[in-house]
Parts: structure tokens; C-alpha cells; sequence
């Protein structure tokens, strides 16, 4: 009797032991380090961390957030694959948090985010001269903005970003293979923003980026993929001062499947080429300078959008370069655009010379986007216990990722160095994945599938 009593005082006191949580709040005045066997750490009240203080978290380390934390100081939060760093509610079910505040930062300050989760809410917001660096992280899981505002320099890469969206008001922006699912970017005065190798799918509005009178703006959107936007894949409005980049324009992007209209280019100079855009409700549609031809169209393919291939939005004709329309007989293509024959009140848009054969990488695109060609084939979808990925011979994929819905990375596969791979699944539960596959031209592709 008395063994059994101790054993079970011993269970008690070690269960106890094991699941403590850290409660925190106050004020951080020295440099301070959480660690995977403190967590969680429950943030139970307003957490303030000091000027010149910096916060480090372990690979393993779980917060749960219950208030606010103000940050005047840095964070550093450095997981791994195997053991990322949790951000997320201490509410049972699962309320959002509120927010991370960062303040009175200077130009030399960076806050690392590398392998981390944040989940159910919260918001990031980031008010200075710091830099943040997001990398190989999930962004989501109805997680509220991410806030960078001022001059901010913010980098983010290889995140999985679900149902969370990227407010950008005067940030220099560098934002390079991710995937955005149910989630975008809406961007402002940037001076300069710069986004490559994403995917963007199912949102309303997957990239807005605008800019104001008299605030020079430089864009460079390129080599993304966008899928199924609700109302507008992607918006860029220059207010006449802003520009793409001079090198790489807006090329290389594939815009299908969008139910609104794929592209809507407003007062912008530079050029878009390289693009194809296809299976949209409307193609594009283009507001221009008066009687200037500051922003050119040359070289996309623009073909099979449900309702018009190109719209017209001014009173002013518009001089088109060299695109492929989907069909050689010039009255087709001119029944596609919507222009002068369609509404007086709009200036005719000339087509001519069009190209003859769908060649999108005419002048200035860019040779390593995702051709259409190129994209990856997943199989048997769906799969028992193995998954077969195949990529055309001239392509060697260097890794492949698979991830569950919330973007838990799961498997992970490098130095492959093949055409082809092979992922054992076998021990997944039934459901939907995820896969991201890096070749060694640094392209990125994406792809679901399904295990039954």
C-alpha cells in the first residue's frame, strides 16, 4: 500500500514538473534566454523587454500569448527543422493573441524569425529603422497582419503563409519563395519592393502595391505563380512616379485560374514582358499616362480569359508591343480587347504587329521563371504510402519539402540531385500535404496532393 502511494505521489509530482508553464510578464532589463525545457512560457501580462536587451529563444521554445509584448530591445528566435520555435494563444480556444510591438529602434537592429510558428492570432508590428529576417517559418492559421511600417527593412523567405496577409507602408521589401495560400501582401509608399519566386493562392486580393504623389516607388515582381484570386490577383498603381525595375520589369509571372481580372496596372512606367496570363476572368487591364506610352507591353502571352484578354481604361489610345493573343486572325484578338469599338468614351488600343506563336521569353524575360512546361508531376494523387515526384530531364531538383495544412514541415528531402524523387509517407496519417520542391537554378515549385 505504501509503494503504491509513493508511486502515485511520484507520478503526481512529475506530471506537475513536466507540464509547468513559465508565466512571465513585467520588465526584461539583462539579456535573457528561454529554452525548449522552460516553455511554455505564458505571457500573462504586459512583457516589456528593455532598450539594448536582447531576448533569445531556443530551438523548441513555445510562447503562449496571453497580452502584449513591447519590445524596445531585439528578439532572436533561431529554430530549427526539427524543433521550431511556437508563437501562439494560452486561450483553450484558441483566441487570437494580441500583438508583438516593436519601438524606438535603431537602423542596426535585426529581429530573427528562422523556423517558427505562429498560429491563432497575434499581429507583428514593427514601427523603426530595424530590419526583420523571416525565414522557414508558417505564418497563419487566422494570425492577423504582419505590420512593417516606416523604414524597415524586412526579408522573407521559404515561409508557408495561410490565411495572413503583409501590411507594408514605406518598408524596403525583399520577399522570395513563399507560398501564400488564402493570404497576400498589400504594400505602400515602398521605395523599393521586391517579390520573386512566391506562389499566391486563393485570396481576394493577392499583391496590392500602390504609391503615393510625389514618392518615388520601385517595383520588381517576378517568377511568381497566381491562382484562384477572388477579385484581383495583382494591383500596382504608380501614381505616375513609380517604376519597375529597370533590369527585370514585371516578367516572368504566370496569372490562371483568377475568377476576377488577373492583372490591373495603373499610372505605372517600366515594362511588363515575359508574362503569361491565361484562363482569368479579364487578362489585364491598364490605365495609362495621358498620350504617353511610359508603361509598355511586350512579349507576354495573353490568351483564353473568359470574359477579354486586355481592357482600356482611359479616354487616350494606347499603343500595344508584340504579344501573343492566343490566335493569329487579328479580329479575334481585337473582339478580346476591350477599347474605342467597345465604349466611345475609351481611346482605340492598337495591337499590331502581334506575335504569331506563344514565345514569352522575347525581350528582357527572364530565363529561369516556371514555364508551364517546367511544373512538376506529383504521383499517383492520390497516394498510399509513397509519393512520386517527376520534373522534366533538364531539371535538377537540390531539395524537396512535404507539409501538412498548417505548414508544419514534415519530411524533408536534400541533396537530391535528380529529375526525379522519392518520399516514403508511409507513417503520415490520411489528408492533405503540401510539397515544395527547390531545383538547383534556384527555382521554386509547389504543388498539393493527397494520401488516402
Amino acid at each position: 500500500m505504501k509503494k503504491s502511494l509513493l508511486t502515485l505521489v511520484f507520478f503526481i509530482l512529475f506530471s506537475q514538473t513536466s507540464f509547468a508553464a513559465t508565466q512571465i510578464s513585467g520588465q526584461i532589463r539583462n539579456n535573457t534566454t528561454w529554452t525548449k525545457s522552460g516553455s511554455p512560457y505564458v505571457i500573462t501580462g504586459l512583457l516589456e523587454i528593455a532598450p539594448g536587451v536582447k531576448l533569445t529563444l531556443e530551438p523548441g521554445t513555445v510562447i503562449e500569448i496571453d497580452q502584449e509584448i513591447h519590445c524596445y530591445g531585439l528578439i532572436e528566435a533561431n529554430g530549427t527543422p526539427a524543433d521550431s520555435i511556437y508563437f501562439k494563444s494560452n486561450y483553450k480556444s484558441n483566441k487570437p493573441w494580441r500583438f508583438i510591438r516593436v519601438r524606438d529602434t535603431k537602423a542596426t537592429d535585426t529581429f530573427i524569425f528562422n523556423y517558427c510558428h505562429f498560429s491563432y492570432g497575434g499581429e507583428i508590428y514593427g514601427f523603426g529603422k530595424e530590419t526583420y529576417i523571416i525565414t522557414n517559418s508558417f505564418l497563419g492559421t487566422e494570425a492577423k497582419i504582419c505590420n512593417f511600417q516606416d523604414s524597415i527593412k524586412l526579408y522573407v523567405a521559404n515561409c508557408y503563409v495561410y490565411k495572413t496577409s503583409f501590411y507594408l507602408v514605406g518598408t524596403n521589401a525583399r520577399i522570395y519563395n513563399n507560398i501564400f495560400h488564402k493570404g497576400g501582401i498589400a504594400s505602400r509608399a515602398t521605395p523599393y519592393i521586391s517579390i520573386v519566386g512566391n506562389k499566391f493562392d486563393g485570396a481576394g486580393n493577392s499583391l496590392i502595391c500602390e504609391g503615393e504623389y510625389n514618392y518615388p516607388m520601385v517595383v520588381h515582381i517576378r517568377n511568381n505563380v497566381f491562382e484562384n484570386s477572388a477579385y484581383t490577383a495583382l494591383t500596382v498603381n504608380g501614381y505616375g512616379v513609380a517604376t519597375f525595375d529597370t533590369l527585370n520589369h514585371l516578367s516572368g509571372n504566370i496569372f490562371v485560374n483568377n475568377p476576377g481580372t488577373a492583372v490591373k496596372i495603373i499610372y505605372m512606367k517600366g515594362k511588363m514582358t515575359g508574362n503569361s496570363i491565361y484562363n482569368n476572368g479579364i487578362g489585364m487591364s491598364v490605365k495609362s499616362w495621358v498620350g504617353n506610352n511610359a508603361f509598355e507591353l511586350e512579349g507576354n502571352c495573353i490568351y483564353d480569359n473568359d470574359s477579354l484578354n486586355f481592357v482600356n481604361e482611359t479616354e487616350y489610345g494606347y499603343q500595344l508591343g508584340a504579344n501573343w493573343w492566343g490566335t493569329v486572325d487579328s479580329n479575334d484578338i481585337a473582339t478580346s480587347i476591350f477599347d474605342y469599338g467597345e465604349d466611345f468614351k475609351k481611346g482605340p488600343v492598337i495591337f499590331h504587329p502581334y506575335l504569331i506563336q506563344p514565345d514569352c521569353k522575347l525581350p528582357n524575360s527572364v530565363s529561369n521563371r516556371v514555364k508551364q512546361e517546367d511544373k512538376p508531376y506529383a504521383y499517383p494523387n492520390p497516394f498510399g504510402g509513397t509519393l512520386h515526384i517527376k520534373m522534366a530531364k533538364n531539371i535538377l531538383i537540390k531539395e524537396v519539402c512535404l507539409y501538412d495544412v498548417i505548414g508544419k514541415m514534415l519530411i524533408q528531402l536534400t541533396s537530391v540531385m535528380d529529375n526525379k524523387a522519392t518520399i516514403d509517407a508511409s507513417n503520415l496519417p490520411r489528408g492533405s500535404y503540401f510539397y515544395k520542391i527547390y531545383d538547383t537554378d534556384s527555382r521554386v515549385y509547389s504543388g498539393k496532393v493527397l494520401k488516402q
